[in-house]
């Protein structure tokens, strides 16, 4: 699969984070859609409107938490 995305490609974004809520449900992940904070890591060249994050949260019987972190855009 091929979805064209960039850091200014809010449509783009949105279509790559839905594929990746989709698959994150399929591994039994809760998913939210949430709004970015254009303050957190703004640079020079960032859009004034940037697509939602997703957040998904897996529950296990561990001790331990886990956060991983990825991009959506191409570079």
């Amino acid at each position: 699969m091929e979805i064209e995305s960039s850091c200014i490609d809010v449509e783009g974004l949105d279509k790559i984070a839905g594929v990746t809520g989709a698959r994150l449900q399929q591994r039994r992940a809760k998913v939210e859609r949430v709004e970015a904070s254009l303050e957190i890591g703004r640079i020079t060249d960032t859009p004034d409107k940037i697509g939602k994050v997703v957040r998904a949260t897996f529950t296990g019987t561990g001790s331990r938490n886990i956060l991983l972190r990825a991009r959506m855009d191409t570079l």
